[in-house]
């Protein structure tokens, strides 16, 4: 439960840092100096996505139910 915890933490650290990229990244406009910076772009957008979709695909939450998941009778299809 603790690495699940952890992992959405740092995910929503990365997710954090790309979104503050953005808002100073727009902020200058686009044609600002850092909206055109392709190395920034590359190292604070896409890889801070990436990073939180594996951390939580790694360190999936539904570990933490421990089989209480199926117990609930929840499910994604209707019962007609």
């Amino acid at each position: 439960m603790l690495t699940a915890l952890l992992a959405l933490a740092f995910s929503t650290v990365a997710i954090f840092v790309r979104s503050v990229y953005r808002v100073v990244e727009l902020s200058g406009g686009f044609g600002g100096a850092l909206a055109n910076n392709q190395a920034t772009f590359m190292v604070l957008e896409g890889p801070m996505v990436i990073i939180a979709v594996l951390a939580m695909t790694v360190f999936h939450p539904g570990t933490c139910f421990n089989g209480h998941w199926a117990e609930a009778g929840w499910t994604l299809r209707s019962k007609h």
